[in-house]
């Protein structure tokens, strides 16, 4: 009678059928006991990685303060090269144990203090445009042996400089160009007369659609001409001319002089 009514509880045809779900009901519940070992195992590994992960970010944190000290005080002499004179860069680093992922459990951030007596404020927050420029500059120029990114692509990183400012940025961009790969979108002839290429783009209508017209300057005599017409806006302008010469020259000269990563 109670083969009969456990063979209708689990609905199985004959006695032997019941034998077999018994064995497989057994089988079961030894697989539970062993997920169980599992995971307590599991979760003793996980704790296990857990602090090893934290030893690391505290490591981590640790080699980040070290080396921020070196990093603001060679930014900061590039800035003063840049024409920020009086300029101080910062780093804050702050350790949250609590969100640490793949990058350590650093929040960092970047702090300037671009006139004497300043404090040093979050970049984000008081930089201007021109300031935002030439500190971005100072920081691929100290990193760029250490990146591992093949192509820096500057779009008017000229914003707000000019004159001796933008010889300087040309002269880093230059430099940076030992290393990478370096587009640079410009309207300022400073800059210009320090690339190895330089490419004009300009725009024109034809039956009523807009093109593109993109030229290579392949000899001395047209990037001349390219320069005085950025300087001036008067592509035949003689002063103009004579000042794209001698910016061109004053280029080509710093190049010769260039040796293992010369002084801005």
């Amino acid at each position: 009678a109670g083969i009969q009514k456990a063979r209708r509880k689990f609905q199985v045809a004959d006695g032997d059928a019941l034998v077999e779900l018994l064995e497989e009901s057994r089988s079961e519940l030894n697989d539970l006991g062993d997920s169980q070992a599992s995971m307590g195992a599991l979760v003793a590994q996980c704790n296990q990685a857990k602090e090893a992960m934290s030893a690391a970010a505290v490591a981590l944190h640790d080699q980040r303060k070290q080396v921020s000290a070196d990093l603001m005080e060679r930014i900061t002499a590039i800035l003063h090269e840049l024409e920020m004179k009086k300029a101080r860069f910062g780093v804050k680093i702050h350790f949250n144990a609590d969100s640490i992922t793949a990058s350590g459990g650093d929040d960092v951030e970047f702090l300037l203090a671009p006139n004497p007596g300043s404090p040093l404020n979050p970049l984000k927050k008081i930089a201007s445009g021109g300031e935002l420029s030439r500190v971005l500059l100072a920081i691929k120029a100290v990193v760029s042996n250490a990146d591992e990114v093949p192509t820096y692509i500057f779009d008017e990183i000229d914003a707000g400089i000019g004159g001796k400012t933008a010889i300087s940025v040309g002269r880093l961009l230059a430099q940076l160009a030992g290393q990478h790969q370096v587009f640079c979108i410009t309207h300022t002839a400073q800059l210009a007369a320090y690339a190895d290429q330089h490419i004009v783009v300009r725009k024109h209508t034809r039956d009523g659609q807009t093109y593109a017209e993109v030229t290579t300057l392949l000899d001395r005599k047209a990037r001349v001409e390219e320069l005085a017409r950025m300087l001036s806006g008067m592509e035949e302008s003689q002063t103009a001319l004579s000042h794209a010469e001698e910016l061109l020259d004053a280029a080509e000269d710093w190049r010769g002089r260039k040796v293992d990563g010369p002084e801005i």
